[in-house]
């Protein structure tokens, strides 16, 4: 597969991920009072979390592939998809709320 190619589906997927963790975090906390105790239930500090967490498992993955033949340049476009993705997707979460709160 082309790496542009590569690049988008692993942007988009990791976009998904991102908010799928984040609506996770957020429901834990919400139904969990010891869950507090270790993360802010604040918005931001619960994005930067989830962009985090989608980062650091995705990226995990990148080693393998190149054990497996893939060359290095595939495997710096995957990462870089992957920390724009979780990126602008915990932004543009961010962004929606402050606007859709009026802040």
């Amino acid at each position: 597969m082309h790496a542009i190619e590569r690049f988008v589906i692993h942007f988009i997927c990791s976009t998904f991920l991102t908010l799928g963790i984040y609506f996770s975090l957020y429901y834990w906390i919400r139904h969990n009072a010891r869950a507090g105790e270790w993360i802010s239930g604040r918005d931001r500090h619960l994005l930067v979390t989830a962009a985090l967490v989608t980062v650091s498992l995705l990226g995990i993955r990148e080693p393998f592939d190149m054990l497996a033949g893939q060359t290095f340049y595939k495997a710096l476009f995957d990462i870089a998809s992957w920390w724009m993705g979780a990126a602008l997707s915990a932004w543009g979460l961010y962004r929606f709320k402050s606007l859709k709160d009026g802040d």
